[in-house]
């Protein structure tokens, strides 16, 4: 009866735990055409999200990339936009600067998939942090790639 038991809640405790697709072998990021190469840890796909090591897609796009340790947060920025996401929270903080004023405005955007650490890499919804740019993000579901183009800038 033990055996059963302890079966059991293996069983459930595997279905109930978030399942990580390791893709780094399927999935790639292409950026203005050039496949990003990332170290140690490649993209995952969490419920249909790709999550990456975000620094070396930001900084191909010509970004900053901070991290806060006391907070757990990522900040993606350049002169004009700051995208703040915080581990294990589905809610990425968004501040614009008015270019002519200088005021800056913040809302938030509520994710699908919240910020991980994957491998003691934190991997964020490429997705939601490249389009907070204004950057246009595809999906070419033939050759498992996100397709990041720098000059098509969404309206």
């Amino acid at each position: 009866m033990k055996k059963k038991i302890i079966c059991l809640v293996m069983a459930l405790s595997a279905l109930m735990s978030p399942i990580y697709v390791k893709a780094e072998d399927n999935v790639k990021v292409v950026v203005d055409g050039e496949q990003v190469v990332f170290e140690d840890q490649g993209p995952v796909i969490i419920d249909e999200r790709t999550l990456v090591p975000i620094r070396a897609v930001m900084e191909k796009l010509g970004k900053k990339v901070d991290w806060n340790g006391e907070l757990q947060q990522a900040i993606v920025y350049d002169e004009y936009i700051t995208v703040k996401l915080t581990l294990n929270s589905a809610v990425m903080v968004n501040e614009v600067k008015d270019p002519i004023t200088g005021e800056v405005f913040a809302f938030d955007t509520e994710l699908d998939v919240a910020p991980q650490l994957i491998n003691e890499r934190t991997c964020l919804p490429i997705r939601a942090v490249v389009e907070a740019f204004g950057i246009a993000v595809d999906w070419d579901q033939e050759t498992q790639s996100v397709l990041i183009l720098s000059d098509a800038l969404l309206c």
